[in-house]
């Protein structure tokens, strides 16, 4: 009898593990009518939402499943977050919500939501699947976010050439355009112009450099654009479209296409430099110096200096690094600095000073001149009002 009751209860037991086996087995594999798209939303209001973003969709409705994917998702309460950022050390992670509250975020911000249907086989979309599955696991779900070269959007395509590998043939004919990362940028940017300035002169020489198509990818609007004409090779049937359905799920903003310049900043910066024009002329006429302008420039520009050699030499940014700016908007200027405030003017290393930091911003403009096409506009009355007071120090020391 009790060895009859031990073997019940051993039959019991290994029917229960492998019924539970084939429960955990199904939810990790998905039926033939599951689908796997991209998810693309155009850009909000926000700073952090001026690119748009991207996110990866499974869909099961076998299985009551319908998941959002997220690679761009970060925590506030990370120790020393504000730190991390920073200086280029915060990891993003990747975050599994329900599609109902993914969407809500996008439709309270009325940024329009695209959705692309990948022309997937079940074997196809459950490798993707599992892929997403490994990542999500806690050693695997966190990455050291790059904007220009790990974001929500570079992950998305990565993934696909990982699982694909070489079967897939990127469209590059449609939308590719020989330009740096800071040219491709500049659409999204344009109606928050003084924004646009502070990203312009924060990134460096790195960012100048001409982009091969997947280097677009950092871009949501051009990961869709990339995915919807490429091709799949399928082992066995042949070469067929990656995208099988578009469809617009929520309409709101569309992707800016080539906006308006607002000339308001622009046209506050040339009143400021001919408010600074007026007093310079009023110095040299009458022989006076009007000491608080020089002490606001250059103050101003030091700390600008500063801040631009701590993202080269103290951050992990690539993109900060060999900054050109630092030519005119130089942490040295907090000489300049302290013997306009102790009213040591007259000091010979004053000539030299300027007389270098004259020939250093002649040599930015030849390098503008150069490379025209990544300059950005309001930096002419900001250089021009930098430029009048060196010439004032260097040609016309009367009353200084």
């Amino acid at each position: 009898m009790k060895k009859f009751f031990s073997l019940s209860i051993l039959i019991t037991t290994g029917c229960f593990i492998m019924a539970f086996s084939g429960f955990a087995q199904t939810l990790d594999t998905l039926s033939s009518s599951a689908q796997i798209s991209l998810l693309t939303s155009t850009p909000g209001p926000l700073l952090y939402q001026a690119f748009g973003h991207s996110a990866l969709r499974v869909r099961d409705e076998s299985k009551h499943l319908d998941e959002v994917y997220n690679y761009g998702t970060f925590d506030f309460n990370t120790e020393n977050f504000y730190w991390k950022f920073v200086k280029g050390y915060l990891n993003y992670s990747l975050e599994v919500r329900s599609f109902e509250e993914y969407i809500v975020d996008y439709q309270y911000y009325n940024q329009s939501v695209y959705e692309q249907v990948f022309n997937f086989t079940q074997q196809e979309a459950n490798e993707v699947f599992q892929f997403l599955q490994n990542n999500k696991l806690p050693e695997n779900k966190f990455y050291l976010y790059d904007y220009f070269h790990d974001n929500c959007a570079n992950r998305i395509g990565d993934l696909i050439f990982s699982v694909f590998a070489h079967r897939v043939e990127l469209d590059n004919i449609s939308w590719y355009e020989a330009v740096s990362f800071r040219e491709s940028i500049d659409p999204y940017l344009r109606n928050k112009p003084l924004t646009h300035l502070g990203i312009d002169i924060s990134l460096g020489v790195p960012v100048d450099r001409t982009m091969q198509p997947k280097d677009y990818f950092f871009l949501p609007e051009y990961l869709m654009l990339a995915m919807q004409n490429s091709i799949l090779d399928e082992p066995g049937y042949g070469a067929k479209p990656l995208v099988k359905s578009h469809q617009v799920l929520y309409k709101g903003r569309e992707f800016p296409v080539d906006p308006p310049v607002s000339w308001l900043s622009f046209s506050l910066l040339v009143l400021l430099l001919m408010v600074v024009l007026f007093f310079t002329r009023k110095e040299i006429k009458n022989t006076t110096y009007y000491k608080k302008i020089d002490l606001i420039l250059f103050g101003f520009l030091s700390i600008i200096g500063l801040y631009l050699l701590f993202l080269w030499v103290g951050t992990a940014h690539e993109a900060t690094h060999l900054n050109a700016d630092l030519l005119w908007a130089s942490p040295l200027h907090l000489l300049a600095f302290y013997f306009i405030a102790r009213d040591k003017t007259s000091s010979q290393f004053f000539f030299w000073y300027f007389s270098i930091m004259f020939l250093l911003l002649l040599m930015y403009l030849m390098m503008w001149i150069i490379d025209f096409k990544n300059f950005n506009w309001l930096l002419i009355p900001v250089l021009s009002i930098y430029f009048v007071r060196l010439v004032r120090w260097s040609f016309y020391k009367k009353g200084l």
